[in-house]
């Protein structure tokens, strides 16, 4: 049936050829789960299969068979120990196709994605767990978008190489403490976070998030501004939609709390 498909896509008959990798790919996954020895292969070649599948659904622009193609391919590599890593990635992409349409959707998918890389002992959930951190920030949910990023740089930091992420966790986590309207909280926020990472002191952003924590305590609004718009200068890439959302937030408080001194 496999081989038929293959035949089919070169003759670029897509949307016939996606059909029977579909077909070959749950026939893969019927063997599987009758056991024996070679699951684990039946599995993989499962996955192969909806993943073809996947390819001819998006050459003939069938989004929504290609999504679900691409749901059952994570769901075989997820079966089996050996190919935890490749459903992960799969769950990652359906996470970022979804976060473009909904942020509670996206996240769904990206948990399923750090389930399996750690379940594969992959670093590369980190990566994952800052998107998942990104998404309820869009949704506001601070408290826990803080808590996560505040891991994700903890779990960086003495890596030779994630050890390079770990001032964008911090920051990211800062500017989620800004969302909450705290003028305190962030303040101390923007030491502690220094102290426990001195590695981020050197970087200009560091200096940023300072003079935004003084501006905001002196109730200097002028200030505030100043140093936002230089933030955003310097930023690359340009401040998500929700990082910016942060800091007009925390600016809200601000003009409250200098209104209520006059």
């Amino acid at each position: 049936m496999r081989e038929t498909a293959v035949q089919m896509k070169a003759k670029r008959d897509y949307v016939g050829a996606a059909g029977l990798f579909v077909k070959a790919g749950e026939k893969f996954a019927s063997a599987a789960n009758a056991g024996g020895h070679l699951r684990n292969h039946a599995l993989l070649q499962a996955g192969k299969c909806f993943e073809d599948a996947v390819g001819c659904f998006g050459l003939v622009k069938m989004e929504d068979r290609a999504i679900t193609a691409r749901e059952r391919a994570a769901e075989v590599f997820a079966a089996s120990e050996h190919t935890m890593s490749r459903a992960a990635r799969l769950y990652e992409t359906l996470g970022d196709d979804a976060a473009k349409k909904s942020p509670s959707l996206g996240l769904n998918y990206y948990r399923k994605a750090v389930s399996c890389f750690d379940a594969a002992n992959d670093k590369r959930s980190l990566s994952v767990n800052a998107k998942i951190a990104e998404q309820l920030a869009i949704l506001r949910d601070y408290k826990e978008a803080i808590l996560i990023f505040d891991n994700c740089a903890r779990d960086s930091a003495d890596d030779r190489v994630l050890r390079f992420s770990v001032k964008t966790y911090v920051f990211n986590a800062l500017l989620c403490m800004a969302g909450q309207k705290d003028d305190v909280r962030f303040a101390k926020g923007v030491e502690n976070y220094l102290n426990r990472f001195p590695m981020c002191e050197d970087y200009s952003e560091a200096k940023v998030f300072g003079d935004i924590a003084n501006a905001w305590i002196n109730r200097d609004v002028a200030r505030f501004d100043a140093v936002v718009g230089r933030f955003k200068s310097i930023s690359s890439p340009p401040l998500a939609q929700w990082q910016d959302a942060a800091l007009s937030a925390a600016r809200d408080a601000l003009l409250a709390d200098a209104g209520s001194l006059r």
